[in-house]
């Protein structure tokens, strides 16, 4: 077990210019906080900060949007029209869990899920090849 140090440290070349000092644990600040922090001590001072915080909220905001429409276009192509009411139903649901739940489970579910929806499409570029190849072999010889 190791003890708490208050103080501070010298670094030469990217490495600590003591040898006898182990730094381990995780990051307190992290994420969003962390890109904040570091716009914040920049020229901009506090502002850097604001923007920071502007640009997540539009970035958060125009990202909904758009996955909302993307899946509601989905689901009534694969579904049905019916299924929309559903769908939005199931992302208004996960919003509100997303808000209460931890942030790393929310990514960790996001890295899980991003991978995942890419095999039906992987699956219907088998077996549509010889379509996709005829289309693709037409497109260019038109666009030449």
């Amino acid at each position: 077990m190791g003890y708490s140090f208050n103080g501070s440290l010298s670094v030469s070349n990217g490495s600590l210019a003591y040898n006898n000092v182990v730094l381990e644990g995780k990051s307190l600040v992290h994420s969003a906080e962390l890109t904040a922090i570091a716009f914040k001590s920049g020229v901009l001072g506090v502002y850097g900060g604001y923007i920071v915080a502007i640009g997540l909220l539009l970035f958060a905001f125009s990202t909904a949007i758009a996955w909302s429409y993307y899946g509601d276009r989905s689901a009534a192509y694969v579904f049905g029209e019916k299924s929309v009411i559903w769908y939005r139903l199931i992302y208004v649901a996960c919003f509100f869990s997303a808000a209460i739940i931890d942030t790393e489970v929310v990514w960790n579910i996001a890295y899980i899920i991003g991978p995942l929806v890419t095999v039906p499409n992987i699956i219907a570029m088998v077996v549509m090849r010889k379509e996709i190849k005829s289309m693709t072999s037409n497109y260019v010889s038109k666009n030449k």
